[in-house]
Parts: C-alpha cells; structure tokens; sequence
C-alpha cells in the first residue's frame, strides 16, 4: 500500500532524515483508502503531521532526540505552510504555470473557503475537482497572481 508524501514527512528543503516506516492503518478519522484499497489517501496532510509527531516523541522517549545534530532537529521541527505565502508575486510566477482556463479558475474560487485557509487547501480542492494537485495549486497561483483573490492566511490544524 502507498501513502504520497511520505518521502518528504522527514525532508526541509536539500535536507532529508533517512526512515522506513512499517504501519498498520486501519481506517479512521485520520486514515482512509481509495477505492481499491491500494493508497492511503492523506488529503489533510493530518496523518503524515500525526505521523511526524509520533517520531519525533518517540525519540524523545527513548532520549536521542537531545543526540541528534542540530541540522537534524531542524528537519524534525514542525512544518508551517505559511513560508509560501511571503513569497513574492516575482517568484510565484517563478515556480508557477499560470493557468488560462477560465472555468477551471472559476471552480478552483468557488471551492475556496473563507480565512483562514487549511494548510493543503490546493489538495482538498484537486481531489474536488478530480484534477491533479499540481494544477489545482497552480490555479490558486494564478489567482493570487492575477489579483482575483487576496493573500489568505493559514491555519494549523490540531492533531
């Protein structure tokens, strides 16, 4: 079975920490499957952040967290989305392909929720839409870009 994302639950930019994880899943609040039962689908980002924060507590348990080198700690901290929304418009265009199709754009606003946003927002979305999340954050990119949307602020989830 498969859960995308997993090799970034322990990554910060270059820097990764190495890990095999062997879970039982069974589903829940925090877990569900797609229909074939072959992925785990993670659409919150709520497992992987569970996930993270049992690792980091379990090597806090067992007294090698204080071990760990500094670069490593910094990797297990926990991650904010909001680091991509004080980005500039100049590096958005960057890192984005603008979307042109205009009743994509309308159903990716229409989806969007009030402030604040939950982190993944563009996930909750694609998987709405039934498109890719790549296409759905590009549209989100679009419209900040364009002006058509304001510059919403993000919200952590408690886990």
């Amino acid at each position: 079975m498969t859960m995308g994302g997993l090799n970034k639950l322990l990554r910060r930019g270059d820097d990764a920490v190495l890990a095999v994880y062997d879970l039982e899943l069974t589903p829940g609040p925090l877990v569900d499957f797609d229909v074939a039962r072959t992925t785990v689908l993670d659409l919150r980002m709520e497992l992987r952040k569970e996930l993270r924060r049992v690792i980091v507590e379990g090597l806090k348990a067992h007294d090698i967290y204080d071990q760990l080198t500094s670069r490593v700690r910094a990797i297990l901290e926990p991650k904010s989305g909001s680091a991509f929304w004080n980005l500039g418009v100049s590096l958005l265009r960057q890192n984005v392909t603008l979307v042109s199709d205009e009743l994509l754009l309308n159903d990716v606003q229409r989806l969007l929720p009030n402030n604040p946003w939950p982190i993944g927002i563009h996930r909750m979305i694609a998987s709405e839409l039934g498109i890719s999340n790549k296409l759905a954050f590009n549209a989100i990119s679009t419209l900040l870009i364009d002006g058509r949307i304001s510059k919403p602020e993000t919200k952590e989830t408690d886990s």
